[in-house]
């Protein structure tokens, strides 16, 4: 990746909100940080965007400290606190209805992400996919910093925690312009920051599938073609087709009667117990 050398006022800027960061406990969002180089500096609201660019730079060329997860994705999701049980009783009475869980990739031959382009089929990959417990990554649009960074270190989390197993991605997304140049572009920096190998094969849409699976052209965008426009069971029988090729059925039939054994003991033993109470 090529070294980033900012200009005298943008180091300056940088180094700024640098020090602003580190004076805070917590990971700030890029907005934060604007409004105070914006009120440090007198920049207009229009240099957000430029400002964005220099963080980004400097976050990706790891430029004086700075590096891709210094600064707070967005939020998309509430973050829901305060419940919990009625009282100590009905938690003890909880733990009747755990079931055993094992790793799944411990008993399989690879370790296995599925990455995908169209983040409204979200619902679509994880009706085929949760079952099977493969690990489902969405993408919308190009990918931030953050969100990159964490799929780096997590696939060397796996080299960590499962050293003899290789490393596999499979991606699905749409055939256009920007549907093959987001998982280029994420690709580069996840390698660039993955210090671990890894498979990636693109499994959809290629070129060949548009005239084998007769995919329609998006009405309003000639020769471009979109993951929605394929029907569901010839797009469920590409997802688990290559799936297959690295996810074991056996294995994963063997766990889950592992699982229920254990289940069922650990049932059995706790009506034992609340009988001899």
């Amino acid at each position: 990746m090529k070294e980033y050398r900012p200009q005298k006022k943008t180091a300056e800027i940088l180094n700024w909100a640098k020090s602003v960061i580190d004076s805070l406990k917590y990971k700030p969002s890029g907005r934060y940080v604007f409004y105070r180089v914006y009120q440090q500096f007198g920049l207009t609201k229009k240099d957000c965007k430029v400002f964005d660019g220099w963080t980004s730079r400097a976050r990706k060329g790891f430029w004086n400290g700075w590096h891709p997860d210094i600064l707070a994705d967005s939020i998309r999701e509430a973050t829901i606190r305060g419940g919990g049980y009625d009282d100590p009783e009905e938690w003890l009475e909880s733990f009747a209805d755990k079931k055993c869980v094992l790793d799944m990739r411990q008993h399989q031959k690879n370790i296995l992400e599925v990455w995908f382009e169209a983040e409204a089929m979200a619902g679509q990959f994880d009706y085929y996919l949760a079952p099977l417990r493969v690990t489902t990554v969405p993408f919308r649009g190009d990918a931030s910093i953050p969100y990159k960074w964490e799929i780096a270190k997590r696939l060397e989390s796996y080299a960590e925690i499962y050293p003899d197993k290789k490393i596999v991605v499979l991606y699905f997304g749409d055939y256009d312009e920007k549907g093959r140049s987001i998982p280029k572009s994420a690709l580069r920096d996840i390698r660039a920051w993955c210090k671990v190998d890894f498979e990636y094969t693109r499994c959809a849409i290629n070129p060949e599938q548009i005239r084998s699976l007769r995919i329609p052209e998006h009405p309003e965008k000639p020769n471009q073609y979109q993951w929605e426009a394929i029907p569901d069971e010839i797009a469920g029988k590409l997802i688990l087709d290559n799936v297959f090729k690295f996810w074991s059925r056996g294995k994963i039939k063997e766990v889950e009667e592992i699982e229920a054994t254990a289940t069922k003991r650990w049932r059995e033993t706790l009506k034992k117990e609340g009988e001899n109470d």
